[in-house]
């Protein structure tokens, strides 16, 4: 697949100075460009403000900087007071930044734009245009003190709901980004705010990967979900976590979270600084956002995490728990036993109940049978007692009326079809009694006298 579309990771300018009307109607999602040309028409200007959420270059290339501010501007309190522009327009603009994103994600660029901090310019400002040498001071800057980390949450699904379709599994409204987390770090609003454009999109895995493993690119059977739509409400970074259909979601995530959610936390590998006293200065990248056992983190997969002490997860050596070490807690071994033991006990209640309704349906099915050949053979007694009645009434020698002759009319599907046989029989019987009975002209003696000779 040749992919027409052309991505770049430099900084972002919003700024309107550099699009001429044209460049702009083009770099905005094509639903916000035509309702802005309908309600302005001839009068539409660039400075217009129904002409929001610029995305391309002015030579039409995609900024992926620039794309992911504007679906996060959508998703969050910012995109619900966009004025003049309907709904409709909105929902159609996400889903054109949507795909764009999902296209982008395909392509080689992907890795290089995720170990990249997007810098965001606000519209009016003074910005380098993203020279060689800007850029690579940039990138130089960024990776001057990142460092690579994992963040523990719990998911918060206290006003979340599950919706369900044939294709998709939505959990709405789930907690991915605290003010402080259970490792005791702080994230300013300035920072979550900017954050916020690389969690669109972030994929969801079930467990970290191994130790070993960490620098390989993830298994695709952990892969279970993508979160969208985020935005930043109060002191958390809330997002939708569209799930897969596979059967680690229906036969792991979904059963825990509906039946045990505390064994459920949130997990997010990023890149990021972090200031000494433990204060996240900036959040570079966002590798995953993926669904852990953490009961030493997570209160409830319905709960939001209020724990301000510095709880985590980790040993004494400092990695986070592996296998070995969640099988030694004898108390969480036992409650994932229960779990199980409760998950096993319902399938086999559903699978009795299941057996049961089939044996019923059989039940019915075998009755309704019977009903129906008790009901064919009334009619059947029904339509010879009505045949044996024409028969005794019909005007046909006795000797006609023989067993061949009612076998020959019970055979027939219906009353009618009887009578109808039986009425012909009849003018048949009548035409043979007439021809037989018919009287032949005398030859008397006068007639014969009378020159008629004889005979």
């Amino acid at each position: 697949v040749i992919l027409e579309a052309k991505f770049t990771s430099a900084p972002w300018s919003g700024s309107r100075a550099r699009f001429t009307l044209e460049q702009l109607l083009k770099s905005v999602p094509k639903a916000i460009a035509r309702n802005a040309r309908k309600v302005k028409g001839a009068e539409l200007a660039k400075t217009d403000s129904l002409l929001a959420l610029p995305f391309k270059e002015p030579n039409g290339t995609i900024n992926v900087n620039g794309l992911r501010a504007a679906l996060a501007a959508l998703g969050g309190a910012r995109g619900a007071k966009l004025p003049g522009i309907p709904q409709e327009a909105k929902d159609a603009a996400a889903a054109e930044l949507r795909k764009l994103l999902n296209e982008f994600s395909k392509t080689q660029e992907a890795e290089e734009v995720l170990s990249t901090e997007p810098e965001i310019v606000e519209d009016g400002a003074d910005k380098d245009d993203g020279t060689k040498e800007g850029k690579s001071q940039t990138d130089n800057n960024l990776q001057e003190g990142a460092e690579d980390f994992q963040e523990n949450f719990a998911i918060s699904l206290h006003e979340a709901t599950i919706e369900e379709t044939p294709t998709e599994i939505i959990i709405r409204n789930v907690s991915s980004l605290g003010r402080k987390s259970s490792n005791g770090r702080t994230y300013p609003e300035s920072v979550q705010r900017a954050a916020l454009a690389l969690f669109e999109g972030a994929r969801a895995f079930l467990n970290h990967p191994l130790e070993t493993l960490k620098s390989e690119p993830r298994d695709m059977r952990d892969l279970v979900g993508q979160h969208r739509n985020p935005r930043l409400v109060g002191e958390t970074i809330f997002t939708d976590l569209y799930l897969v259909r596979n059967e680690v979601v229906e036969n792991i995530i979904l059963p825990i979270a509906r039946s045990n959610p505390n064994l459920i936390g949130n997990s997010i590998a990023a890149r990021g600084k972090i200031g000494p006293t433990g204060t996240v200065e900036s959040i570079t990248a966002i590798r995953s956002v993926d669904l852990v056992t953490e009961p030493a983190t997570t209160k409830s997969l319905f709960e939001a995490n209020k724990n301000k002490d510095n709880v985590n997860n980790q040993s004494k050596g400092g990695n986070e728990m592996d296998i070995k070490e969640i099988l030694k807690d004898a108390g969480l071994t036992s409650q994932l036993e229960e779990h199980f033991k409760a998950i096993f006990k319902k399938d086999q209640e559903w699978n009795a109940m299941e057996a049961s309704v089939v044996a019923e349906k059989k039940r019915a099915d075998d009755l309704q049978l019977k009903l129906t050949e008790r009901d064919a053979a009334d009619v059947e007694a029904t339509k010879r007692t009505d045949i044996d009645a024409l028969i005794a009434e019909a005007k046909i020698p006795d000797e006609v009326k023989d067993q061949a002759l009612k076998d020959m009319l019970y055979g027939k599907k219906t009353l009618d079809e009887a009578k109808t046989i039986l009425t012909s029989i009849e003018l048949a019987v009548e035409k043979v009694t007439n021809d037989t009975t018919k009287k032949r002209p005398k030859i008397t003696k006068e007639k014969v006298i009378g020159g008629e000779g004889t005979k």
